[in-house]
């Protein structure tokens, strides 16, 4: 989607972690089988160096798949 989109650049720039993380981790609320989601979600964690975290999303991300 466009929104995920604009997430990923700001990931790659490496601005506005937290709050990225927290709009991401809104949206899994209202829509938590999308696998877009979680891998962009998986990226910021990375970037911020919560690589547990990050795993966890990739986790849930290649669960969906299955």
């Amino acid at each position: 989607s466009v929104a995920l989109t604009g997430y990923g650049s700001l990931i790659e720039k490496g601005e506005f972690l937290e709050e990225t993380i927290h709009d991401l981790r809104d949206a899994l609320y209202r829509y938590p089988v999308d696998i877009s989601i979680w891998q962009t979600l998986g990226d910021a964690y990375a970037r911020n160096n919560q690589l547990q975290d990050a795993l966890d999303a990739y986790t849930s991300a290649e669960g969906l798949l299955g």
